[in-house]
């Protein structure tokens, strides 16, 4: 069963049908259904700590698909690193003396795609995903969790700000049901490069693209990736001055870590006061990854945790988690 089953189930346990557009089926009462054959789970933003990953799982098989694969499964996130199981992995993890099972969560990276088999594996640190005598059971889940996502109109594939812009005056349920504004098809192909070797030219290609939500992708896919072709660097450079603020942060994160970075270093410093919350963490949360590189623009940060001290709401808090840790940090 998956958490999607608890309402329809709800509603059979009291007698009352369940609306066409329910997603989930009924495992009590009179209206109760087979079960499925597969069950699909996501991954989003967690607090401060941004991550976007989907994940199909059958009796025995669990696939998951990451799209920001430059992201450490156990990226900082400051609630969780409270924990003392959090900072333990952590400092072995730095020592170099976690075993191989555990580095798979404190890796620095994450792999594209992941399968493992849980019967055999119940611990999932055993990575089928590139054994050919898996390849069906790849292919199999790959296009099953791609017709899920597209069946949804899995909205995740739209930064937050983007997604606040397209869905004003309505909600975002009903954008994600109207292809002129929200086509998810072009989106989720710009997505599925992202970590893919050889998808930089593409990627550079796609920073022209008139969609903010498909530039947003081209530029995080060429973060994921180990190389920018010189190529991509005029197109970068504009993108400094994109329209789109997620565009703009995520292009000041990629180029504020090279030697020249510090005029992406002050994007990232201006969007801290831009006023949106959703970018400023954006801003915050790229710059706290950037560590000692983010030296020049402390100043900007001191002041914009100054803004927020006293605040309330879960935005202000998550802001004040990541400037937090990127002041303490130096």
């Amino acid at each position: 069963m998956s958490f999607v089953d608890f309402a329809p189930t709800v509603l059979s346990l009291a007698g009352v049908p369940a609306p066409a557009h329910l997603q989930g089926t009924a495992f009590l009462g009179p209206a109760a259904g087979p079960a499925p054959e597969a069950v699909f789970g996501a991954r989003d933003r967690v607090d401060e700590a941004f991550d976007l990953s989907r994940s199909d799982r059958e009796a025995r098989w669990l696939y998951i698909r990451n799209y920001m694969p430059h992201l450490s499964p156990a990226q900082p996130e400051r609630y969780s690193d409270q924990a003392e199981m959090r900072r333990e992995i952590a400092r072995l993890a730095a020592a170099g003396k976690l075993g191989e099972g555990p580095m798979t969560y404190a890796a620095p990276r994450k792999p594209l795609e992941e399968l493992y088999d849980t019967e055999e594996d119940p611990h999932q640190v055993r990575n089928l995903a590139g054994s050919p005598e898996c390849r069906e059971v790849l292919d199999r889940m790959r296009r099953r969790l791609r017709s899920w996502i597209l069946e949804t109109r899995d909205l995740g594939f739209l930064p937050e700000p983007e997604m606040a812009r397209r869905s004003a005056g309505a909600t975002p349920y009903s954008l994600a049901r109207q292809p002129g504004s929200y086509p998810l098809e072009r989106i989720l192909e710009a997505a599925d490069l992202a970590g893919r070797p050889g998808a930089a030219a593409r990627q550079v290609e796609l920073l022209r693209d008139p969609d903010p939500a498909v530039r947003y992708w081209a530029v995080l896919g060429l973060r994921a990736g180990e190389v920018v072709p010189a190529a991509g660097d005029e197109p970068l450079r504009t993108a400094l001055q994109d329209p789109s603020p997620c565009v703009r942060v995520e292009a000041a994160a990629l180029l504020a870590g090279r030697p020249d970075g510090r005029q992406a270093l002050d994007v990232l410093a201006r969007e801290l006061r831009s006023g949106d919350r959703d970018t400023a963490l954006r801003a915050a949360r790229a710059l706290q990854l950037l560590g000692e590189k983010a030296r020049p623009v402390r100043p900007a940060m001191e002041a914009a945790l100054a803004e927020i001290k006293g605040q309330t709401g879960d935005p202000a808090m998550f802001l004040r988690f990541a400037l937090e840790a990127a002041l303490e940090a130096r």
